[in-house]
């Protein structure tokens, strides 16, 4: 037995891990230290989301994960987007296809135990957190009839217990019967119905019409380091991409103290403001693998409808236009992807401008990680209007109005969940990485050790 000057026993790193809804944080932390891989993690934390945060992250949902692997040099962008349909049809459900891909690709661990505790936490109940309390009070009318036969007519809030037996059964049935149990059967009858009574078309065609895609993702280098973002083009990877190359062309992130964040020039284009429909998340593991994904219902709460008998939300068609902002996520790299740098989803207005800011602010050691992330922000939308925080100085907001544009104070200006890793050197017990989540938020991040 190790005497009282003895050291502490040497903690082994595991992986870190950040989240816009902590329940989900925890499930991903957890897969970690029962010896899952960063996918492992990433595939469980989006399954609890979609008890936790139904409101952006349901079952039906659709999104992106950028994915880079340090051992084999190798980077993916997994998309399971929803699908453009035609006026008036129902986008099918994405999320569990992507998942699934993204786990069958990456994963350690057997797929039973990545919807374990997703569908624990709905049999038998969790505490409703401040994220998803916040998205039942902005849209309570949703809310209520999504979570009808769960709340019992009440209304929820932070805190409050949250048992979900329906969405239980059917992430059971996940769990036991992966991807059959969602698009084949009884099960399948009720998503179209379910479609159906939100006002929209959805038949076993189109149910069965989307297909998650492997790409490489777009790449960018600037300074010592690349930068990887999503391919689809549904998503904000390309805007990132061009945001990224002009901020390292023009030299336009260094040390000195800008009053706000992020630096968007007059002439810049910028995406549709963000419906709330969207979360984001990122987990590193010690082996190297590093996975950031972006998921959304297009709107809160989807269409506001929930299929009878699965607790399951109908997602809201995708927006046709601009890229969706929620799906920014984004991984940076040294060199060729031999060492994880960052790994981010940014998610919210301003999203594809916002994380590569806070990224190079970052890797340039212009900031802190909790630094750059908390920097007033402001951002710019159309029609010469600027949505600005209360935090941005009135220096900068004179500045805007002598030119002319508009200012609207918002409470938030997107959120970015990120983690930063330092240079391994001759460390040999591997990389360690730090993650933060945005304290706009209310989130979770973790640093992961074992005993």
């Amino acid at each position: 037995m190790p005497g009282i000057d003895s050291p502490p026993p040497r903690q082994t790193y595991l992986g870190s891990v950040v989240a816009g809804e902590p329940n989900a944080a925890l499930a991903a932390r957890d897969m970690l230290k029962a010896g899952g891989s960063a996918a492992d993690a990433a595939a469980a934390l989006a399954m609890t989301l979609t008890v936790t945060l139904p409101s952006r992250a349901g079952l039906w949902a659709g999104g992106v994960c950028v994915v880079n692997d340090t051992k084999k040099g190798e980077q993916w962008s997994y998309s399971f987007i929803h699908p453009a349909g035609r006026e008036g049809e129902a986008p099918p459900p994405m999320l569990l296809k992507g998942v699934v891909l993204l786990h069958a690709a990456h994963g350690r661990l057997r797929w039973s135990t990545v919807p374990a505790a997703a569908e624990r936490l709905a049999l038998l109940g969790h505490r409703v957190s401040r994220a998803f309390a916040r998205d039942i009070k902005a849209a309570p009318d949703k809310a209520a009839t999504v979570l009808a036969r769960a709340l019992a007519g009440r209304p929820a809030m932070e805190g409050d217990f949250l048992v979900q037996p329906e969405l239980g059964r059917m992430l059971q049935q996940i769990r036991l019967d992966g991807l059959d149990a969602l698009y084949s059967g009884a099960v399948a009858i009720a998503l179209i119905r379910g479609a159906a009574a939100a006002g929209y078309r959805l038949d076993e065609t189109a149910l069965e019409r989307g297909h998650p895609s492997v790409q490489a993702p777009l790449s960018e280098a600037g300074y010592a380091w690349r930068a990887w973002f999503a391919a689809d083009e549904a998503s904000a990877g390309s805007s990132q991409a061009a945001f990224w190359r002009q901020l390292a062309e023009d030299d336009r992130v260094d040390d000195s103290d800008p009053p706000v964040l992020p630096l968007v020039p007059d002439n810049e284009a910028v995406e549709a403001p963000e419906s709330g429909g969207g979360t984001g998340f990122a987990v590193v593991d010690a082996e190297g693998l590093a996975v950031a994904c972006g998921l959304t219902m297009n709107a809160p709460f989807g269409t506001g409808h929930a299929v009878t008998g699965a607790g399951i939300a109908v997602a809201a068609p995708r927006p046709a236009g601009a890229p969706d902002p929620a799906l920014s996520p984004f991984l940076v790299t040294l060199g060729s992807g031999d060492e994880t740098r960052f790994a981010a989803a940014a998610y919210g207005p301003g999203a594809a401008r916002i994380g590569p800011v806070v990224a190079l602010r970052t890797l340039l050691d212009a900031d802190t990680l909790e630094a750059a992330i908390t920097r007033p922000r402001a951002v710019r939308g159309a029609g010469g209007q600027i949505a600005v925080e209360a935090a941005v100085p009135e220096t900068a907001r004179a500045g805007w109005r002598q030119s002319g544009l508009t200012l609207a104070e918002v409470e938030r200006a997107g959120l970015v969940a990120a983690i930063r890793c330092q240079d391994t050197g001759s460390n040999d017990a591997g990389q360690l990485c730090r993650a933060h989540a945005d304290p706009r938020g209310a989130g979770l991040a973790l640093q992961v050790f074992g005993e």
